[in-house]
This record gives structure tokens, sequence and C-alpha cells, in this order.
């Protein structure tokens, strides 16, 4: 351990144990809160009834698929402005992560129309037999939670940014502050006014877009050598977006199986009833928190790592991969 101490820092090494720490717990914290919101969504909703437990926890599945796909997209633009900033080109370096936001928004409001578009293929053959009522309230929390598919890309991108600063900290607390937000919405619409599934789903958007604003915001008032800039002017560099999805584009395939896989076995957990389909949605959600640290770690190395390849330091990149493996794995 000791080759692994803050003394073999001397060498101009770019990360203290310190470092190490604010970049990885904060991260944690912030992936656990993101995939929280379909756990606390299925524990609101218990209140209507199991139909409603089932039908959300569906759709959920569905929306962890595609928040791991824009979160590893996001992380092919971190990596790029990383590798930039580690060979000290700030220029090229915020062009990256303006491209990566302009492209992510973009590219999300189209997997959104493609969403609705095959909607009726999702509810009644990709989630497999379920019943008429089960269809029903997952059609009802579909309809509103989709909507939220572009702001959660778009904060995934926006939060991507801090986490090459070494700041996860900040997005961290956006997910605290908006998660308990959606509880108190959420309790007041489903136990105060007597809200279905929509009392769930309305909180959820409008944490989700709450989020988004607040990360964007401060990814552009901030005093850094990475910052966004109005993206929505800036001209599309191809040759810059193909870089981004050339990483991320593999991460996100790998990570889609995962999720993909998962709802496959959901589809045949559906031939059992209404009871199965909210017992393994409910228990596969709380399993999912044991991989989330593992998930996290590899977002926080890729940081890493990218500032020391664009530093050319490949020999710092090696040492970093062993640390992180020692200290947190």
């Amino acid at each position: 351990m000791d080759s692994f101490s803050d003394k073999a820092l001397e060498k101009n090494y770019f990360f203290s144990n310190r470092d190490l720490t604010k970049l990885f717990i904060p991260l944690i914290i912030e992936q656990g809160l993101e995939f929280l919101v379909g756990l606390i969504a299925s524990i609101m909703v218990s209140r209507v009834g199991e139909a409603a437990v089932s039908g959300v926890s569906l759709v959920e599945f569905l929306m962890a698929l595609f928040i791991s796909i824009f979160a590893a997209f996001a992380t092919g633009g971190g990596i790029v402005a990383g590798q930039y900033l580690g060979d000290r080109d700030t220029k090229n370096a915020n062009k990256a992560v303006n491209q990566l936001v302009k492209f992510t928004l973009f590219f999300s409001l189209g997997i959104t129309v493609l969403i609705f578009a095959i909607k009726p293929f999702i509810l009644s053959h990709l989630f497999g037999s379920i019943t008429p009522e089960v269809h029903a309230q997952a059609d009802r929390y579909f309809n509103i939670v989709a909507l939220s598919t572009p702001f959660i890309a778009l904060y995934n991108s926006g939060a991507a940014i801090f986490r090459t600063l070494n700041k996860s900290r900040l997005p961290m607390n956006i997910m605290l502050v908006m998660n308990g937000l959606n509880i108190v919405m959420g309790v007041s619409l489903i136990y105060g006014c007597g809200w279905g599934v929509e009392g769930v789903a309305v909180p959820i958007l409008l944490s989700r877009v709450g989020a988004m604003l607040l990360v964007l915001w401060f990814a552009h008032h901030i005093k850094s050598d990475l910052t966004l800039g109005n993206f929505l002017k800036e001209k599309v560099d191809w040759q810059m977006i193909k870089k981004v999805l050339g990483i991320g584009l593999p991460f996100g395939f790998e990570n889609g199986m995962f999720f993909l896989g998962r709802l496959i076995v959901l589809s045949v957990v559906s031939l059992f009833g209404t009871a199965a389909i909210a017992a393994n949605s409910v228990g596969g959600t709380i399993i999912m928190f044991q991989g989330l640290p593992g998930i996290s770690i590899v977002l926080g190395l890729a940081v890493v790592i990218s500032k020391c390849v664009g530093a050319g330091d490949y020999e710092q990149a090696e040492y970093y991969k062993r640390k992180v493996a020692v200290l947190f794995i």
C-alpha cells in the first residue's frame, strides 16, 4: 500500500487520495440517487394497488436502460474533454463538451419520438403477457415519464463536465435536492390529492427538468478550464462528435446489453401474473444497487485515465488503474 500513498504524488501525479475520494464517493451517491427514483415511485404508488406497482416498475426498467445509455454517451464526451485537458488544450476540451451537449439534445429528442412511436410494441410485446389493468397503468405512467428522456440525457451530459473537473459533489447535491422535492411532491399528490400513477410520474418529470436546468446553469457559469458555452449557436463539428461517439457508443452498447437482458427476463416473469411482475421489479431494483458502486467507479476511472492519456503519461494511467482497484474494489 505504500506505493499508493500520497507520498507517491510528489512525482506530479494528477490525483491525490483526497482527489480520488472527492470524485468517487459523490459519484456513487449520485448514481444511486438517479436509480433510486424508480424504487421510490414503486413504494409510493403501492397505495394505488398491485397493478399500479407493476405498471410503474415495468416502465422504470425501460427508463433505466436509457439512463445507462445516456450516461455512457456523457462519459464518452467527458473522456475526450479529459484527454484535451491533460494535454492542456482547453479550447478543444470546451468544444468537446459543447458538441456533446448539442448532440445529446437532438439525439435524445429523436429517441423520445421513437419511444412514443413504438410504445404499442413495448407495452404489448416487450413486456410480455400483462393484464389489461397493468397495461393501462403502465401506459398512463409511460406517457408522462417518457417525456423526461431528453432532460435526464442532458443532465448526464452536464454532470459529465463536473466529473471531468473532479467536482462530482455538485451533481450529487443536485440529485439530493431533486429527489427530496420528488418525494415531497409525490406524497402530496398521492396521499393528499388522491392521484394514481400520475402522482409519481409528474414529480419525476419535474424533478428531472429541474436537475437538468441546474446542472447546465452551473456548467455555464462555472469559472474553470471547462465551461459550457452557448452550445445551440455553436456549429456542429462532426469530427469532434465522431470522437465522442467512438468512445460513448461501445460503452453505451455494453451498458445497454445488461439492462436489455433484464427486460428480457422481465418479459418471461410477466407470464406468471401481476404479483410476480411486482415482486420481480421491486426486488430487481433493490438488487441493482449492488452493482452501482462498480458502475460509478468505472465512470470515475474513465475520467482519471483520460487525463493521464491526454498528457501522454501512460505509466501514470496504469498507476491509477491499479490504485483504484486496490482502494475501491
